[in-house]
């Protein structure tokens, strides 16, 4: 599903697939928790 974070995890060594890995999962976060946030305000 995510390549970069795939690449991360094998152990390529390169910083900037770590770097990508780390944003996708902290832009995945917000987005789960602005989701979490419309739902408390809708229900």
């Amino acid at each position: 599903m995510y390549p970069a974070l795939q690449i991360g995890l094998e152990g390529s060594g390169s910083p900037t697939d770590f770097l990508l890995a780390v944003v996708i999962l902290f832009g995945a976060f917000v987005v789960v928790f602005l989701i979490g946030r419309l739902f408390d305000s809708v229900f």
